[in-house]
């Protein structure tokens, strides 16, 4: 299981939410940084500071950028296919 730290009204954000959607990813625990305290505080003692949006992998591995988070997506979403 992955986990998506997010927030509502980044568009940045709801990109990555799409593509989880798209490539029917179900395997994601929804962190919404703005609703939940623990997120919040968990990523900002990970990383020093809050980097919206974040993945962090189910090996403990933060992608902060959207291009490094997209592309992992689409390898779980290829390894889930078989492919």
């Amino acid at each position: 299981m992955f986990q998506l730290f997010h927030r509502i009204s980044d568009p940045n954000s709801a990109a990555l939410r799409r593509l989880i959607v798209e490539l029917a990813l179900e395997e994601v625990q929804w962190r919404n940084v703005d609703a939940s305290e623990s997120a919040r505080q968990e990523m900002q003692a990970a990383l020093g500071s809050l980097q919206i949006p974040a993945v962090l992998t189910a090996e403990g591995r933060w992608l902060t950028t959207m291009e490094d988070a997209a592309a992992h997506l689409r390898s779980l979403a290829r390894r889930s296919a078989g492919g």
